[in-house]
C-alpha cells in the first residue's frame, strides 16, 4: 500500500538519545531500498546541515547566566541587610570570645541552610509540575541524577558566593557595637 503514495512530504526526526543523525541515514538507506523514487536530498542537506538549535541554547544559555547573577547581587544585598540587623548578636557572640571564622560559618551555615531549603522546594515544585504535565500531556520529565547533582554543586557555589560579602561585613562588626544598642 505505501507503495502507491506519491507526492512531496516532509519528515521531522528526533531522538532524545543525541543519535538523530544516525536515525536519518538509517532512514534514508531504508527509503531508497523500499521506495523506486524516494528522493531524499532535503533529508541530507537537513542532516549535513548545522542545527540552529546551538544558537537557541547559548541565548538560553547567557540569560540563566544574566539571571544567576542578579539573583545572587540581590541575595548578597538582602545578606548584608540581615548582617546590618544582626550587629548586636555579632558583637556579643564577639564579645563572648567567638572568633571572625565561628562568625563566618554561622552566616555560611544559615545561607546554605537557607539555599537548600530553596532547592528542595524548587524539586518539590518540579515534581507537582510534572504530575500535572503528565496528566495533561502525557509527557513525562525526569529528575536524573547528574542534574540532581549539578543542582547541589550549584548550591554549594551560590552559598559561597552569596555569603563572601556578608561574612566580611561581620568581620567588621565589634563588640562594643553590643553595648550600643
Amino acid at each position: 500500500m505505501a507503495d502507491n503514495i506519491g507526492g512531496d512530504g516532509n519528515i521531522i526526526v528526533y531522538s532524545s538519545k543525541n543519535d538523530t543523525l544516525e536515525q536519518i541515514d538509517k532512514f534514508i538507506a531504508g527509503g531508497n531500498s523500499r521506495w523506486d523514487k524516494f528522493e531524499s536530498s532535503g533529508l541530507q542537506a537537513l542532516s549535513k546541515r548545522k542545527i540552529r538549535w546551538i544558537d537557541l541554547d547559548s541565548n538560553f544559555l547567557f540569560i540563566t547566566i544574566i539571571v544567576y547573577i542578579a539573583a545572587i547581587s540581590q541575595a548578597m544585598a538582602i545578606m548584608t541587610f540581615w548582617i546590618d540587623n544582626m550587629r548586636f548578636e555579632i558583637g556579643l557572640r564577639k564579645a563572648l570570645g567567638h572568633t571572625n571564622f565561628q562568625i563566618g560559618k554561622l552566616v555560611y551555615g544559615e545561607i546554605f541552610t537557607i539555599t537548600l531549603i530553596a532547592y528542595i522546594i524548587s524539586i518539590i515544585i518540579q515534581l507537582i509540575i510534572n504530575i500535572f504535565i503528565k496528566s495533561v500531556l502525557g509527557v513525562l520529565i525526569t529528575l536524573r541524577f547528574e542534574n540532581l547533582t549539578l543542582g547541589m554543586v550549584v548550591i554549594v557555589i551560590t552559598s559561597l558566593t552569596t555569603s563572601i560579602y556578608p561574612i566580611i561585613k561581620s568581620f567588621e562588626v565589634q563588640p562594643t557595637e553590643a553595648m550600643k544598642l
